[in-house]
């Protein structure tokens, strides 16, 4: 996927200001973007950005303006299609908050989110959530799906009530993967014969008006006021954070990293990058596991046991 295309799907179905559609549109046919534009995605780090944006325009406003209109964009990408950028947004300016990968250069290596809700928060934020949308943000910390292009895309006929599983299809690998969600599951068709129906076909979480969820304004309309009244103020919490929150949660439970990768849809590798502590606490709990198998009696142990 390329950036002009994300850029364009953005502009065609987003709902901007007119300004606002002017704005991108002049960014769009700016003479020295075009090679930028026609980068793929996973090709595209700050650096070439910062670069592009220097060649194009010295003027600074318009370098805003052109920022912002890029970061949109990367933002969408991320939202609606799962592209990831590990490194964070390429796009960003140097005055946002650190991203995890400026926090491993300060941190020995580590890749880890700035923050990671607690379990008291994210049940506070469940109950603080408009009763449509409980079960949908539930999902997201227990599963660790992708929120808009995973969560939000999920059928009915993605939902085995009996064998209590969920199918998703990656939008970002091409990939399906099917997990189970235990009680998760009854608490599913619940909210089905609730807010939707049976037909293979429909989405399990939408709007009041039995729409797909549109990213902007389930945050601003559910999220952000949930997450407010849950008391959750850290500047930098995002409905993505509820997938830092999951990874790290089962590998801190025990979860081994290749199980929690299957389920998250992350590589193994960048398990161990993003989420270093949490598997740095797991291995301690195993070494005290096994120590204790170590120091008990020879009698207590299992005779069939080699």
């Amino acid at each position: 996927m390329r950036l002009g295309d994300v850029y364009d799907e953005q502009l065609a179905s987003r709902p901007f200001a007119a300004k606002t559609i002017q704005i991108r549109r002049q960014v769009r046919n700016m003479s020295g973007l075009e090679n930028l534009f026609a980068m793929r995605l996973d090709r595209i780090d700050k650096r070439t950005v910062d670069k592009a944006i220097a060649e194009t325009t010295s003027a600074p406003g318009m370098a805003r303006e052109v920022r912002k209109s890029l970061r949109s964009a990367f933002t969408y990408a991320a939202e609606v299609h799962g592209v990831e950028f590990p490194k964070g947004n390429p796009a960003r300016s140097s005055g946002l908050r650190s991203t995890v990968a400026e926090k491993a250069a300060q941190n020995g290596g580590s890749e880890e989110p700035d923050y990671i809700a607690t379990r008291e928060e994210v049940a506070r934020l469940i109950d603080e959530t408009p009763d449509r949308y409980k079960v949908f943000i539930e999902l997201l910390a227990r599963t660790g799906v992708r929120w808009h292009s995973e969560g939000a895309a999920l059928r009915v006929k993605d939902f085995d009530p009996l064998e209590r599983t969920l199918r998703v299809y990656a939008s970002k690998t091409g990939q399906t993967r099917v997990f189970p969600i235990a009680g998760l599951a009854e608490k599913t068709s619940t909210h089905i014969k609730r807010f939707g129906s049976w037909d293979p076909e429909a989405l399990i979480f939408t709007t009041e008006t039995g729409q797909r969820i549109n990213a902007q304004n389930f945050r601003r309309r559910v999220f952000q006021p949930a997450s407010k009244r849950a008391g959750i103020t850290y500047p930098g919490w995002r409905l993505y954070d509820l997938r830092h929150y999951a990874c790290s949660t089962a590998l801190e439970e025990g979860v081994s990293a290749s199980v929690a990768a299957a389920m998250s849809g992350h590589s193994v590798d960048m398990l161990h990058r993003v989420y270093a502590h949490a598997l740095q606490e797991a291995q301690k709990r195993a070494a005290d596991v096994l120590e204790q198998a170590w120091n008990r009696p020879l009698s207590d142990r299992d005779p069939t046991s080699p």
